[in-house]
């Protein structure tokens, strides 16, 4: 099956992201390589800049919601292998030609559920996993270098909304 999962078991030594939490103070607090524990519920509005091989996942119920007002969940910068797993990330206002999860270099998505932004539901530079993708305006995915994009177990449905691309994902 494809999107989040109910058993996920998530490392011990992860920093807890509580809902209503500041995900970029945490970010910035932790150090290349931490692995973020994101709660259930609802966290809203939250637009990050990961470091490097920085990990994020979302216990089962963990939903992050743009309110249609937020640019991009997740803005790379220079970041590379940078993992987001078992989310549901929803309702971005992201810019065309942007995925609301921006991610470059050897990142990846896993396990997610993608939806309802004003883009490309997700940009990312290696590898997507079991991930549901659907209802963005622009696309469902925008891979950074195509020919090192692994697409696996993923499902691609109602995207291209805005009728801006042809042959998009």
């Amino acid at each position: 099956a494809v999107g989040p999962k109910t058993n996920v078991v998530i490392p011990l030594s992860a920093v807890t992201i509580n809902v209503g939490d500041d995900w970029q103070t945490k970010i910035n607090a932790g150090t290349t390589g931490t692995v973020f524990r994101i709660k259930a519920g609802t966290h809203r509005g939250q637009v990050i800049q990961p470091k490097n091989s920085q990990e994020f996942w979302g216990e089962p119920g963990a939903i992050v919601d743009g309110g249609a007002i937020s640019n991009q969940f997740v803005r790379s910068g220079t970041a590379s292998n940078v993992l987001i797993k078992n989310l549901v990330i929803t309702n971005y206002k992201n810019a065309q030609q942007d995925g609301m999860i921006g991610l470059l270099p050897a990142s990846r998505v896993e396990d997610c559920e993608i939806s309802s932004s004003s883009g490309y539901g997700v940009r990312v530079g290696k590898h997507i996993k079991r991930c549901k993708v659907h209802h963005c305006a622009q696309g469902g995915l925008s891979c950074y270098k195509t020919d090192q994009c692994l697409i696996e177990d993923s499902e691609f449905s109602h995207d291209n909304l805005a009728g801006s691309v042809s042959g998009t994902m």
